[in-house]
């Protein structure tokens, strides 16, 4: 049992939200989709006692005209600073959509943890 509470990694869940303006997209955003995997954590994310089983990040992400993600920020934290980074730098650094179009979109994480029944920290 100690084993799985310390190693066990998170479902995520990792949607786009298509609730942006019509006139803010200029064209319509096709993804590469073998590139739009859910994020991992980076190493020595700490998750403080307590936290929920589930959160969410939503991330505003602007991809350039070459289908790279150029400037991401975090719309929604999921109070977590280290869960909210994870997402930004995994979905900038790997996420890639059809080059050709300059659009803004919104990209949601479901952040899905086991349960833990010890006080401490638990570093995921």
């Amino acid at each position: 049992m100690a084993f799985a509470r310390y190693f066990a990694l998170p479902s995520v869940f990792v949607g786009l939200l298509m609730a942006l303006p019509a006139q803010a997209q200029t064209c319509p955003l096709r993804p590469i989709e073998m590139t739009h995997r859910p994020p991992s954590l980076l190493p020595g994310t700490e998750l403080p006692a307590g936290f929920p089983q589930k959160s969410r990040t939503v991330l505003q992400v602007k991809v350039n005209g070459l289908g790279y993600a150029d400037e991401l920020f975090v719309r929604d934290s999921s109070g977590s600073k280290s869960l909210d980074r994870s997402a930004a730098i995994y979905i900038g650094q790997f996420w890639k959509w059809h080059s050709g179009c300059a659009a803004p979109t919104q990209v949601a994480v479901e952040w899905n943890f086991p349960a833990t029944d010890s006080a401490e920290p638990v570093s995921r």
